[in-house]
């Protein structure tokens, strides 16, 4: 191997020229060839062949070295694909089984309980849970009765159940049905948010008499008869047929 064992000297030829011009040569032999680094190192040693004493001839490992330049920003990449929609399908209680996912689409939701499960791609063989809605608005009781919601609670709503107000002349048809009023002082009566197109029958209760009473001028009275305020109370029926107003006095005692 020619980076373990030196290469061979070469003779050298030596001519001598006299003074009276002749010349004399000779030849001095090279040498006997010396031994190699790695046959010095094995009689130092060494253990291991030719190829492994080579690979151990480096040096210590250097300084890093700085830091490169900053390269040139990338191409923009592909614009992704668009997104997959959510799409709730339906909702069973906490202790039923959700249906089959394999029914349904990728994006396909479905609540069990307050917990909101879906259908993702990353994994399309179950429901993955999304969310649990704590606080969520739950079902009325089944129990064949009406409820509504009042202050984020359900209260029960009988049939002929009816909000009452005490008014001073306003009538809001959507804040209730029946008003109260005080018969012995003057009022002046309007009638507000009375929906288009629908119907909504409201009563206004007149305690006492003595008062006077200022109808608007779009209620139209049933036989062009204004009610009379009675000793105690008087009962005035308004009908709101989506267009007009027609009032009557259906109770006075």
């Amino acid at each position: 191997m020619a980076d373990v064992i030196g290469t061979p000297g070469k003779a050298l030829k030596v001519t001598i020229t006299m003074t009276d011009g002749q010349t004399t040569s000779f030849v001095i032999p090279p040498g006997n060839d010396g031994k190699s680094a790695y046959e010095l190192a094995k009689e130092a040693g060494y253990v291991g062949d030719e190829a492994q004493w080579l690979a151990d001839l480096h040096g210590d490992k250097g300084d890093k070295g700085d830091k490169g330049d900053k390269g040139d920003k990338g191409d923009a990449g592909n614009d992704g694909t668009d997104g997959t929609a959510l799409s709730i399908e339906g909702s069973v209680d906490d202790d039923a089984t959700l249906p089959p996912v394999i029914n349904y689409d990728i994006g396909a939701c479905f609540f069990k309980g307050t917990v909101l499960y879906t259908r993702s791609k990353s994994a399309p063989t179950q429901w993955s849970m999304l969310v649990d809605l704590k606080g969520s608005l739950q079902d009325a009781p089944f129990d064949g009765t009406c409820y509504v919601r009042q202050n984020g609670t359900w209260v029960q709503q009988g049939a002929f159940d009816v909000g009452v107000s005490t008014s001073t002349g306003k009538v809001d048809a959507l804040s209730h049905q029946l008003f109260t009023l005080d018969g012995t002082k003057d009022n002046i009566v309007t009638f507000t948010n009375l929906p288009a197109g629908r119907a909504i029958a409201l009563a206004l209760v007149f305690k006492g008499q003595g008062g006077t009473i200022t109808w608007p001028d779009n209620l139209t009275w049933s036989q062009n008869e204004i009610p009379k305020l009675a000793a105690t109370r008087t009962v005035v029926s308004i009908l709101w047929d989506g267009e007009t107003l027609t009032g009557t006095a259906t109770l006075t005692v």
